[in-house]
């Protein structure tokens, strides 16, 4: 008998992995779009506020350390998860950075740099974090 409260069954552990991965993005996303947009002075897009931040990092996390927890029990699932991952990343990336939402060439600018550093905080968060913590149960013992 143990003396610790951490989740023992292995699906558990991978949704707070991604629970808490999601916690620790979104703050970081937070801090991320109020030092940029302090920095370069671009206010205008209200869409990326901390509501958006919130639940666009915490439930599509949560879900990554369950799609993470259904691919590390097949052969090989870790590779295809780090490559749908980064397959994904690149993806948004590249969306973000083919899509015009201003004609003004600098407010265009702003935006895609906002939203593509947001985008890489998200994407280390299930290309990097989820993985590492998710097969680490000694380090997730300490915050689960």
């Amino acid at each position: 008998m143990t003396n610790t409260t951490a989740p023992d069954d292995k699906l558990t552990r991978y949704l707070l992995v991604g629970l808490m991965t999601g916690i620790f993005v979104s703050i970081s996303n937070f801090v991320f779009d109020v030092a940029y947009c302090q920095y370069v002075g671009f206010t205008d897009f209200g869409m990326i506020n901390i509501g958006t931040i919130f639940y666009g990092c915490v439930l599509p996390l949560t879900l990554f350390g369950l799609l993470f927890y259904y691919l590390d029990n097949l052969r090989g699932g870790i590779i295809i998860y780090l490559i749908l991952s980064l397959v994904l990343l690149f993806a948004l990336i590249y969306l973000v950075n083919s899509s015009e939402m201003y004609q003004d060439a600098h407010k265009q600018q702003s935006f895609r740099k906002l939203v593509t550093g947001l985008l890489l905080i998200f994407g280390a968060g299930f290309v990097i974090i989820i993985p590492l913590l998710a097969k680490n149960k000694r380090l997730t013992e300490s915050f689960l």
